[in-house]
């Protein structure tokens, strides 16, 4: 096997620019899909909880994005270690390593599995369930923020020979090809 390319999109990019482009993005989801079910359920009465509650569904949304990201790859037999460490002395970031090479399309799969279960649930939840399309609104924007690193992987990816494997490290990948003959 040799190495194709290895894709570390912090170094890449650099850390300021990928959080500003998350936060935008959080932000333009938030306005667009609460615009969008506001005006579906314009007579709806919104409930509130309180602060708490909603703390905590913020607190879920991170350990849940890690949980899709790993749903397709436990699913496929696949071991995953977990390791927590912090970035720039902030908040702890959950890092998950695969132990063995994988498929180019499993590892798209599991890259894409968060943003595109937790936009369509919230979508469905907001149908049955329109006193809370704020709440949802919010979770599924911060889940798209959290997405934003997926969908630069996935773009690099995508780009990526079609028959390659992946080997998942802890600051990126490495996109491996076999060896010509």
């Amino acid at each position: 096997m040799n190495c194709w390319k290895s894709i570390n999109i912090s170094r890449d990019y650099g850390f300021l620019w990928l959080t500003m482009l998350s936060i935008s993005a959080i932000i333009l989801y938030f306005l667009f899909s609460y615009l969008v079910l506001s005006t579906l359920f314009p007579a709806t009465h919104l409930v509130e909880y309180g602060f708490f509650p909603f703390l905590m569904g913020l607190l879920l949304v991170g350990p849940i994005h890690q949980l899709l990201h790993c749903l397709p790859l436990w699913l496929t037999g696949n071991r995953i270690h977990f390791k927590v460490r912090r970035q720039r002395r902030q908040v702890p970031i959950i890092n998950r390593n695969v132990e063995k090479v994988i498929s180019r399309k499993l590892f798209l799969v599991s890259l894409l599995a968060p943003a595109i279960s937790v936009t369509i649930f919230c979508m469905f939840a907001s149908y049955f369930m329109p006193q809370f399309v704020h709440y949802l609104s919010i979770f599924s924007a911060l889940n798209i923020g959290l997405s934003v690193y997926d969908f630069i992987y996935a773009k690099q990816l995508l780009q990526a020979p079609k028959d390659c494997l992946i080997e998942d490290h802890e600051d990126g990948f490495h996109i491996l090809i076999r060896k010509a003959a």
